[in-house]
């Protein structure tokens, strides 16, 4: 099992790839459908990481309260990439529909 801090690194590196990527002017669907691959990863991982940390030591309330904060914020971003990238991908997807009706 990862660690805390590795689980935190983790996923602020998914996030902030995806929305450097989301960001981009021209993005092709394969490219959507691997950021969705690694979308669905984060909620697991941050779930795995708030159980750690909600099982810390009395002594360690300090930190669990920051870490907890700092989990709740990646929650936060993780939903509304995922909201973007539905929208994205469901846009891209029928403008392909469209092309591909077109040319039948």
């Amino acid at each position: 099992m990862a660690s805390v801090s590795e689980l935190l690194a983790d996923i602020k590196d998914k996030i902030s790839r995806i929305e450097r990527d989301l960001g981009e002017e021209k993005i092709s669907l394969d490219k959507l459908h691997e950021l969705r691959e690694t979308a669905n990863t984060i909620l697991p991982e941050i779930k795995s990481c708030r159980k750690q940390v909600e099982s810390y030591p009395p002594e360690h309330e300090e930190t669990k309260k920051q870490i907890l904060k700092e989990l709740d914020g990646y929650e936060e971003r993780y939903l509304d990439l995922a909201i973007k990238l539905t929208e994205l991908l469901t846009k891209k997807e029928n403008s392909e529909f469209e092309k591909l009706k077109k040319k039948e």
